[in-house]
């Protein structure tokens, strides 16, 4: 559950980035990534996350890389070789 917890916290930060608010964004991506370490997420999600967390710490996090992340981590749960660099979908694309 924690997983879908962490997901519908980066849709918060697809939100907040797309309203201008890159600081809520930044702390928001700190949390993001202590909650996928403590879990035991695989490596090429976590090195995905760490992109984000650098992003949005240098507020250059945009809201494309938000939705791109979150599609990108909806197919790793189950895929745990695909990297972030690979062709990935929004699964809310219609």
């Amino acid at each position: 559950m924690w997983y879908d917890v962490a997901l519908a916290l980066l849709e918060i930060a697809v939100l907040l980035l797309e309203v201008g608010r890159a600081a809520d964004v930044k702390a928001l991506a700190l949390d993001l990534a202590q909650v996928f370490q403590a879990n035991g997420v695989h490596r090429e999600a976590l090195a995905a996350l760490r992109l984000f967390q650098e992003a949005a710490g240098r507020k250059e996090a945009t809201a494309e890389l938000a939705r791109r992340l979150l599609a990108y981590l909806f197919r790793a749960r189950h895929d745990e070789g695909l990297r972030f660099g690979d062709s990935v979908t929004s699964p809310l694309d219609p």
